[in-house]
């Protein structure tokens, strides 16, 4: 996502807050609903990743989102220690479930799907009908019908509000999701081509209008779909976007997720901003759709967060630190904007002054044992703590350096899920040992300590670009 919102709101995209940092542009950001002072979603959700061994394989998605009505096909690997299967589907309502073509009991309301094949080891299948409820801007965690003409937000782990899944950013399948409505323009990915988690998943509804970009260096076409008279906002939001997306086609490999990337203008209120990764139709606020920053950052989120997958959330910054340094490698590639005095004196300078703010970037002592809603992980660190890191290691080994290190740890573990340790280790195997004590002060300074480095602005600021 962006920045969760910031803005005195919270800083994503999908997803920093000021005072209450949330996250800037990318995927959070279009949670900044939060920010405007609503209370945290309640609910009977389950952010707890499936049981070990757990595999979703593939999931075959038909949402109507007039009737509220869904249907699905799954395909699963049985868990080798329990020999279950099963999906979170605490959100929504199971109307008939079949397993291997016999009919399966639904769970009760509010439980997750839990089923015993008669055979142990081989995979299989699941078919489901159901109902999803009608959510609201409030509470932010489903369909909200009330985001103009309508748009899903399943992220980091309201996938159960909308259909069967597995709500861990580490489980990957591939998706098919297509959607229907009698009013409007539906904008569902269909297959997204690789596998991805399940909050990459978004479907919007509007009166949209296409405008086609152009064709990145790879082959992808890109366009942007916006909503009536911001024609004007898409053309300044999406002028170097093809470019971009060059660069980190170049620098990260090919686009993962098909042959067209699409960005999508999605209304969330007025107070929201920022976008979330939903490729390969990424949805930005409306706020957001003429900020190229945004733009860009959900962008790159098809390498890192999307095809190079988290373990858990507690490697966040994997995700998002990533993400944002990369925004301003391809802008500054595409066409010479140099967002680092955005980062430092919009986003880091009051995330760094906030008394309150004492939040380690990399709490990775633990794997999936926080709630990125409530946890103070959600705010700003990951975004702008975590960018400085790998600003301060390109000055260590070189900006071209840094990049062909990232591109060659993303083209090796894309398809699967990562922790930020990964990546850290990876980085030192390609640093000198006269260059591993920098390495291993940027890692501590930005994202093993709990607040900011005393200098940190000069340090952030000061890289050869």
């Amino acid at each position: 996502m962006t920045l969760p919102r910031v803005r005195r709101p919270r800083v994503r995209r999908p997803r920093v807050r000021r005072p209450r940092v949330c996250r800037p542009a990318g995927e959070l950001a279009l949670l900044l609903v939060a920010c405007s002072g609503s209370p945290v979603p309640k609910g009977p959700v389950s952010a707890a990743p499936l049981p070990p061994g757990q595999d979703l394989i593939e999931a075959t998605l038909a949402l109507d989102l007039d009737t509220f009505e869904g249907e699905g096909r799954f395909r699963l690997r049985p868990d080798p220690l329990t020999g279950e299967v099963g999906l979170a589907t605490s959100g929504i309502e199971l109307l008939a479930v079949t397993l291997d073509g016999d009919p399966a009991p639904p769970p009760a309301p509010g439980d997750d799907l839990r089923l015993r094949p008669a055979s142990t080891g081989e995979p299989v299948e699941i078919e489901a009908q159901w109902l999803f409820p009608e959510r609201s801007l409030r509470t932010a965690d489903g369909w909200m019908a009330d985001a103009r003409d309508g748009a899903s937000l399943i992220w980091p782990h309201h996938c159960p509000r909308l259909f069967p899944c597995a709500p861990s950013p580490a489980e990957g399948a591939r998706f098919t999701l297509d959607a229907r409505s009698d009013h409007g323009v539906v904008l569902a990915p269909g297959e997204l081509g690789a596998e991805a988690p399940a909050y990459q998943l978004g479907v919007a509804r509007g009166d949209y209008t296409r405008i086609d970009l152009g064709q990145s260096d790879g082959g992808v076409d890109v366009f942007a779909w916006h909503l009536p008279a911001r024609g004007a906002a898409a053309r300044r939001g999406t002028g170097s976007l093809v470019a971009a997306l060059s660069f980190l086609e170049r620098t990260l490999g090919p686009y993962p997720y098909g042959s067209a990337l699409h960005t999508v203008e999605v209304d969330w209120g007025r107070w929201s901003w920022g976008g979330i990764e939903h490729h390969p139709m990424v949805h930005v606020a409306t706020f957001s759709f003429s900020d190229p920053e945004v733009q860009v950052h959900e962008a790159a989120h098809a390498w890192t967060g999307d095809h190079l997958r988290i373990a858990c959330w507690e490697d966040l910054v994997l995700s998002e630190g990533t993400t944002t340094w990369l925004a301003a490698r391809a802008l500054a590639a595409a066409d010479g904007t140099d967002l680092w005095p955005l980062y430092v004196d919009e986003f880091l300078v009051p995330l760094c002054a906030d008394p309150e703010f004492d939040t380690v970037t990399l709490p990775d002592q633990t794997c999936g044992q926080i709630d990125l809603t409530t946890h103070p992980l959600g705010g700003g660190a990951p975004y702008f703590k975590g960018a400085c890191f790998f600003e301060e290691v390109g000055d260590l080994l070189g900006p071209a350096r840094l990049e062909a290190a990232v591109g060659r740890f993303v083209r090796a573990r894309g398809g699967g899920a990562a922790r930020m340790q990964d990546l850290i280790d990876h980085l030192a195997d390609e640093a000198t040992a006269a260059e591993r004590p920098g390495l291993d002060a940027a890692v501590q300074d930005w994202l093993r300590a709990p607040r900011c480095p005393a200098d940190a602005a000069a340090r952030c600021r000061s890289g050869r670009r």
